[in-house]
């Protein structure tokens, strides 16, 4: 077997708090930032992404690893 992430043995809390602080400081920049939701960010070096459609993205992304996590507890039933 590979390396990989060893999720047996890893313990979740440091990614857990990782995954909500980087989340907050994100918040926090919205809300610090003027007008941060309407504001373009570089993609790949070439192509700008409004933040506000940067950010569903990455929610729905974040939303499809929460569901596997929920559906891999209950088969295991954790």
């Amino acid at each position: 077997m590979g390396v990989g992430t060893n999720y047996r043995t890893r313990k979740v809390n440091k990614t857990i708090m990782l995954f909500r602080y980087l989340r907050e400081h994100v918040l926090e920049l919205c809300e610090e930032i003027p007008d941060a939701l309407n504001r373009s960010v570089l993609v790949n070096g070439s192509s700008k992404e409004e933040v506000r459609n940067m950010i569903k993205m990455v929610a729905g992304h974040a939303r499809g690893h929460i569901q596997q996590i929920w559906e891999t507890r209950t088969v295991h039933k954790k």
